[in-house]
C-alpha cells in the first residue's frame, strides 16, 4: 500500500505518566520515511537485506555497547519497518546515558556505531502473534536534544529513556544509510516510532513469535 498521510499518521496514545526509564521490556517498532521500502525485501517468506537493511540491523545490535543497562531480544529489519523488543534492565547511569546519546562519531562511545556494518539477514519462523493486549502503547516522537534556555541539560527524553535509545539508532544509522545511498540528509525513518510496554510473560511470547513470523507473514502486515 502506497504511503497516504491521511490514513498512516496516527495521534500518540503515549502513557503520559509512564516513566520510560523505568526496567521492562518494551516492544518498539520504526518505520521507514514514508514507508518506502529502502531495507530489502521479502523472498520465499524470508527477508533478503540490501545494504541500508544491513546497516539497519548491525546498528540495532550495537545498542548494547552504547547502553550498558540494556538487552536486546528480539529483532527484525522488514523491507520498511523495524520491530525489536528492548529489556531496559536497570536504572541508567546518567551520566553514561549522556555521555552515549552526545557521543560524536569519532570520540569514544560513539566510535562503536562508525564501524562498517557486517552482513546479516532476516529471520522467518513459523509462530504467530495472538492474544497480544494492547497495554500501553503509543507512536512517540523521536528526540530533538536541544538545550534549555539557561541551563546546559538538553531538552528532550530522559537520558537512557527508550526514547533516547531510539533517537540515537535513528540518528546514527541514517548517517551510515545515506552514506550507502550517497544521498546525505535524506531522510530515513518516520519522525514517530510505536511503542508497547510488555507487562507479562505471555505477551512476551507473543511478541517474540509475532517478530519472530513477520517476514513469512509479510502479505498480511498492514505496515506494507
Amino acid at each position: 500500500m502506497p504511503y497516504n498521510p491521511a490514513i498512516h499518521r496516527r495521534r500518540s496514545t503515549r502513557l503520559r505518566q509512564y516513566d520510560y526509564v523505568l526496567p521492562g521490556d518494551y516492544f518498539v517498532t520504526i518505520c521507514a520515511h514514508q514507508r518506502q521500502h529502502l531495507f530489502g525485501e521479502i523472498r520465499d517468506e524470508g527477508m533478503v537485506l540490501n545494504d541500508a537493511g544491513r546497516a539497519a540491523q548491525a546498528y540495532w545490535h550495537r545498542l548494547m555497547h552504547h547502553f550498558v543497562h540494556i538487552r536486546l531480544d528480539a529483532f527484525v529489519v522488514m523491507p520498511n519497518h523495524v520491530h525489536g523488543i528492548i529489556e531496559i534492565v536497570e536504572a541508567p547511569d546518567i551520566s553514561i546515558a549522556d555521555d552515549a546519546e552526545g557521543a560524536s562519531p569519532t570520540s569514544g562511545r560513539g566510535a562503536a556505531f562508525c564501524e562498517p556494518p557486517t552482513p546479516g539477514r532476516g529471520e522467518a519462523l513459523s509462530e504467530q502473534l495472538s492474544g497480544l493486549k494492547q497495554d500501553g502503547s503509543g507512536d512517540n516522537a523521536s528526540p530533538l536534544r536541544s538545550v534549555k534556555p539557561g541551563t546546559n541539560r538538553p531538552n528532550g527524553p530522559p537520558p537512557g529513556s527508550i526514547g533516547a535509545i531510539i533517537g540515537n539508532y535513528k540518528s546514527v544509522s541514517t548517517r551510515q544509510i545515506n552514506r550507502l545511498r550517497r544521498s546525505p540528509g535524506n531522510p530515513v525513518w518516520q519522525r514517530n516510532y510505536h511503542d508497547r510496554i510488555i507487562r507479562t510473560q505471555q505477551q512476551l511470547d507473543n511478541v517474540r513469535a509475532y517478530i519472530h513470523a513477520n517476514p513469512q507473514n509479510w502479505g498480511l502486515d498492514q505496515l506494507r
